[in-house]
Formats: structure tokens, sequence, C-alpha cells
């Protein structure tokens, strides 16, 4: 790998661990940041770095005998580089820290305060680390380490996955029902931890691990951090490997309080309540029907978990997905032998920007593709506002158009 203006003191090993990662999902990359170009074989073709229509710029999507996965010629000027030369290209970014944050971002990986700066104000994707500090009175400071590398993410994010439990009567189920999400058992993507770590700064895989095991007050390796109940959702690949979590920090006392909930709905009160940690890009959090049904090949997909799970009950037969961001959504990769794709919409630019570009791209492979609107910002707004029969009636409607109202009962 070339040396990179500005990678200073980087460790080699992190950049390599990031090209790699961005290699295996090269198509979401190239979706995202060279959105005015389009597949053609193995290849994404756009007219150059600056995301001018054309086809002299490829990107080559699978690794093989012509060379690795995510490289890039420009037959035009003779250029040539990896993803993260796109990503510096496509944002505009000044230095290469803020590439590699950048690209953490996109990933949902922990960004280190030492190897990166804080990606750029309006490019954080949604559910990537945010280096603000926070107050969250409710949570008790306890030390944390502040040791941190990405290479692990994953195995973190896996074990702790196993530190936590099913979210049957714990404070997640109490928060998932206050958003009006029930009937939840047997969802083994939905865990929950009681003391789950929250930093100041920018999410390290280290300070994950220390979920699992306590430290010592006195270290001269440690800072300042935070405990609080967490929900954790799994995200998973095709396969069904845990690839990464989502945790979402709760208000223990606005929970059990019985009083309505503020805007805040649930979450603590910290200025980013939602961290990913490990690979999100290209996995979903997965969600099995309420009830089975043979024969269908029908799928749910959406950003959020509250949105998708909101769906569940007045779709009662189809399992679902949850993306977690808009730019997922956007990229994701629909599974073999599938035929109908439900989009869940999030009613803001980014989610309408999204929904459009997965239904266009999956109505070329051959599924129907069905995009679902909400008639607030998201599904579990409406669910919430209308109620359970509500929002049955507005989805049965817009099924009913493609011939799908089936797929969605009469009344609860």
């Amino acid at each position: 790998m070339k040396r990179r203006k500005g990678q200073g003191h980087i460790p080699h090993s992190v950049i390599t661990d990031v090209v790699d990662r961005l290699a295996l999902n090269a198509e979401a990359v190239c979706r995202h940041y060279l959105p005015r170009g389009r597949r053609q074989g193995g290849y994404w073709r756009v007219g150059d770095l600056a995301n001018t229509p054309g086809c002299s710029l490829f990107v080559r999507l699978q690794s093989g005998a012509r060379g690795p996965a995510g490289k890039w010629t420009d037959a035009a000027t003779g250029q040539h580089g990896d993803l993260l030369d796109i990503i510096r290209a496509s944002c505009a970014l000044r230095s290469f820290s803020e590439t590699l944050a950048e690209a953490c971002a996109f990933l949902g990986l922990p960004i280190t305060s030492r190897n990166a700066t804080a990606a750029p104000a309006g490019r954080r994707q949604s559910g990537a680390p945010s280096s603000s500090s926070s107050s969250g009175a409710a949570f008790s400071h306890v030390p944390s380490d502040i040791v941190s590398t990405l290479a692990d993410s994953i195995n973190v994010a896996r074990r702790l996955v196993m530190a936590s439990t099913p979210i049957d009567g714990t404070l997640a189920e109490s928060y998932l029902g206050r958003r009006g999400l029930m009937a939840l058992d047997g969802l083994t993507a939905l865990r929950f931890h009681p003391a789950s770590l929250y930093r100041d700064e920018a999410d390290q895989a280290s300070g994950a691990a220390a979920d699992l095991s306590p430290m010592e007050e006195g270290s001269s390796q440690v800072r300042s951090a935070r405990r609080g109940p967490a929900l954790i959702v799994s995200i998973t690949d095709a396969a069904g490997w845990v690839t990464g979590i989502q945790r979402t920090w709760l208000d223990r006392e606005a929970l059990m309080s019985g009083a309505p909930l503020n805007a805040r709905l649930g979450k603590a009160d910290l200025p980013d309540p939602r961290r990913s940690l490990g690979l999100i890009a290209g996995g979903a959090a997965r969600f099995a029907a309420l009830r089975a049904r043979d024969g269908l090949e029908a799928l749910v997909l959406g950003e959020g978990i509250e949105t998708v799970l909101s769906l569940r009950a007045v779709l009662p037969t189809v399992p679902l997905a949850a993306t977690l961001s808009a730019a997922q959504l956007a990229g994701f990769e629909c599974p073999a032998g599938l035929r109908h794709l439900l989009i869940a919409q999030d009613n803001d630019p980014a989610g309408r920007a999204a929904a459009a570009a997965l239904s266009a791209r999956a109505t070329q492979a051959g599924l129907m593709a069905v995009v679902l609107v909400p008639r607030r910002s998201d599904f579990n707004d409406d669910l919430r506002g209308d109620g359970a029969a509500g929002l049955m009636a507005h989805v049965r409607m817009q099924l009913e158009r493609h011939g799908l109202g089936d797929l969605c009962p009469a009344s609860p």
C-alpha cells in the first residue's frame, strides 16, 4: 500500500484493516459515494472521482485474477487508487485522518482518538460514533481503558452479545414496550446489558471490552467513563454470523416512572445514546415473522429497529430486517430466492433517496419492490400516533395497490 500524505502515526495495520473491510463492501461504498455511476458486470462505472456521469472510471467490485476488489482506474487520466481515495474525493476531505474517520463511520467501526479525528459534520452515518462530551447524570462514573484497535472490533461485539441477556423482563423490553412494540418473544437479535460502558470520546473496541471485565480504579491507563443499561441489537451477515452490534443506552428513571416520555423516547440523556460496534456495512438486524407461512418469499426492510418492529404486528407472516442507516439501506444486497421486497421508508430526504435507490435496483433484479410510506416521520411514530389498527389500515391500503393486501390482516 502506498504511503499517504497525512498518514503520520496511524499504524499501517489499521489502514490495511479499513481498506480490506471497504473492499468487502465495494459496491455499497460506490453506491453511496459515487451514486451517479452504475454497475456493469463486475465493475462500478462513473465519469470520474467528482461523481460525473460517464464510464471513464471503473471500480473493481470483486477480487479476481485481474486484481483485488476496491481498486479503481480512470482510463481518461491514468489515475488509479483504492476506495479511501474515492471517499476522500467524494467528501472533499483535507486530511487522511478525516478520510479514515469517514470510512470508519461508514463501516460502523470505532474511531480511535489517537489515530483519527472525528468525521466532518453532516457526513457522519447514522449509528456512527461521535466525539461529543456528555453529562449523563444518571450514569455512574467508572474508569475505561484508552487502548483501542479496529481489528478486534467484531470479536468484541460478539463477546458483548454473549455477555448480555435476553430482553424478557428487562429495561430493554420496557423501552420497546413504551414505543408500542410488543410480542417480541424469540427475537434473538435483541439482548440487554445492565451496565454497558459509555465514554465521552469516540467509541473504541477496548472500551466495549470493558463491558466484559471490570478495571481497577487506580490504573494509570484509564480515564473516566460511565456505565448504564443498554439494548443490544445483533447485526448479522447473510450467513447468520454476528458481525457487529448496535447499543442503545436507556433512561431507567424515565422508563420506570410511567410518566409520558419526552423527545428522547426512553433513550439516555447522552449526546449519542446509540452507537455501533463491529462491521455494520453489508449486515442487518434480522427478525423472524410473528407467524409462519409456507411458500412466502418476502422481506420487510427498513432503517431503524423501531421502524421495522412496528410493522411486525401488521405484517405478521413476513420476516423483517433493519440496516441501521439510510446508506446501508440503499446498498443492501437482497438474499437469493427473494421475490417481494417491502421497503419501509423513513420520511426524510435521506430515507426517501435510499428507498428509491434500493427499489430501482431490486426492480432491475426482477423483484417486486414496494415502498411503504408512513404518515409521519417513520412507522413507529405512526404506531404510537394511530395505534395498531390505524397503522394496519394504512399499510394494507398501500399493499392492495400491488395485489399484496393478503399480507396484512384486516384487523389487529
